[in-house]
């Protein structure tokens, strides 16, 4: 009865200790790599923004597609990497991205983006502003 008591002590503190050492193990970035992360995913998002922007009547909606797909992506490198930031911020960029998707879903895959470029570079404008005054919060250089 006893070893079967110390066997289970011992199985216990192995797995706390493991537990403990994968913990100590982990790296939580310090604030200056979370600010640098933060900055690097608001310049990807400027960027996919800036290709929103750029799109025109000659542009395609598969063009435009592909752009908003950039720039979904950089939206949720954006939240991944500031998930502190304030729910006003978080808002701004998600009214700017269903901007876009709105626009988008405005138009068919066949048709050029005349109707829609003015609404999508509108969009783009307006979510690469959020971005870039979450930028100067965080002080991104």
């Amino acid at each position: 009865m006893r070893s079967q008591v110390r066997r289970a002590g011992v199985v216990s503190l192995v797995g706390v200790l493991s537990a403990v050492a994968l913990v100590g193990c982990s790296s939580t970035p310090t604030q200056g790599e979370a600010e640098t992360a933060v900055c690097d995913s608001l310049t990807e998002l400027r960027s996919a923004a800036g290709e929103v922007r750029a799109l025109n009547s000659d542009s395609t909606v598969d063009d435009a597609r592909a752009a908003e797909e950039s720039l979904s992506e950089a939206l949720t490198a954006v939240r991944e990497s500031g998930a502190t930031l304030e729910a006003a911020d978080s808002e701004a960029l998600q009214a700017g991205a269903d901007s876009i998707r709105d626009a988008l879903d405005q138009v068919s895959g066949s048709d050029s983006l005349s109707a829609a470029a003015t609404a999508l570079q509108a969009a783009g404008a307006a979510l690469e502003s959020a971005a870039t005054e979450i930028g100067d919060g965080v002080q991104c250089g």
